[in-house]
């Protein structure tokens, strides 16, 4: 963990905000802590790493309120809920919106700590994978015209030959193509290293969904007027040709 990862505590309770405070500091974290959950929100800097452990029920601004607020927002911190009052309905409405964890007052230090730590990995998972897509969609707009057109239609699982034949160009100037798509967006040798390395997941957060990439894909092609095909297919947006696969 960096210094400025950073576990926010929002309590009205004082007693209960202090006694997270110190297992947080034990953890050797920085601390921020909120009394009121409209403070949190208005000085809450959206790109610091971290998690909040925020009580259900605030004064001012309920703790499911603030995030969905959050969410609502693109940034989704992890969160962890206490309560010395709880019922099934916010529990699972509290879970179901991505919660880490919903704890009964006064929680166990050991729980509180290990719960930390896990929303904590899942905030740097998170940041990790959203510049790693921010990265693809930059490498996406280094390609020129006509290797966005080979890569439209490689991506569907288009063999070289296929790929020729729609774009009227020929085999060799395919393959030139998509070894320079390769190089360009940092594959490597094979389209599907992007999928074994990308890292999708869903913790519990729903973070990223699978198809978002390709979503990426599709957006940028019409953002800059590029070649679509005619016949879309949905299935996984990135797979090595068919000669490729046979030679794997």
């Amino acid at each position: 963990m960096t210094r400025d990862v950073t576990v926010f505590v929002v309590d009205s309770d004082t007693l209960s905000r202090n006694a997270v405070h110190e297992t947080v500091c034990k953890m050797h974290l920085r601390c921020k802590t909120f009394e009121s959950g409209q403070r949190f929100l208005a000085e809450f800097d959206r790109g610091t790493p971290g998690c909040l452990v925020c009580e259900v029920q605030i004064p001012d601004i309920g703790g499911l309120d603030i995030q969905r607020r959050l969410a609502s927002e693109d940034t989704p911190l992890p969160v962890v809920f206490l309560t010395s009052h709880a019922t099934v309905p916010i529990v699972v409405r509290a879970m179901c919106e991505g919660a880490v964890h919903f704890m009964e007052k006064p929680p166990r230090e050991n729980e509180l700590w290990e719960t930390i730590q896990k929303a904590l990995l899942m905030d740097r998972r998170r940041r990790e994978l959203l510049a790693d897509r921010q990265r693809t969609r930059q490498r996406l707009g280094s390609l020129t015209r006509g290797e966005s057109n080979v890569w439209a239609l490689w991506a569907q699982d288009n063999d070289a030959q296929t790929i020729a034949d729609r774009l009227g160009i020929t085999v060799r100037a395919v393959e030139h193509r998509q070894n320079t798509v390769l190089r360009k967006l940092g594959l490597g040798a094979s389209l599907r290293l992007l999928c074994s390395t990308s890292e999708l997941f869903d913790d519990g957060l729903r973070w990223i969904d699978e198809s978002a990439i390709s979503r990426d894909i599709a957006a940028f092609h019409r953002e800059h007027g590029l070649y679509e095909p005619h016949h879309s297919r949905s299935q996984a947006p990135y797979a090595p040709p068919r000669s490729e696969r046979r030679s794997q």
